[in-house]
């Protein structure tokens, strides 16, 4: 099982469909979030972040750009 990370930001602002979210670390810089990945929050709002690497989805990936690679490579022979 891979390890997670969780952290705290706030709603600075919401731009249009976008939520401009800023980490409570001092060194991180905001970031954007489309409305639509998040619950109904507002300006303000305190939220709690958990985040994970998902193995099976790597690996799952990996495979997938592999195999687009070997078709492009066959297309170029």
């Amino acid at each position: 099982m891979s390890a997670t990370r969780t952290f705290r930001a706030v709603v600075d602002r919401i731009e249009g469909s976008v939520a401009v979210v800023a980490p409570d670390e001092a060194a991180a810089k905001p970031f954007d979030l489309p409305l639509a990945m998040l619950p109904p929050v507002r300006e303000g709002a305190v939220l709690t972040f958990t985040v994970a690497e998902d193995p099976d989805a790597t690996a799952a990936r990996a495979r997938d750009v592999a195999g687009l690679i070997d078709q492009l490579q066959k297309r170029r022979r």
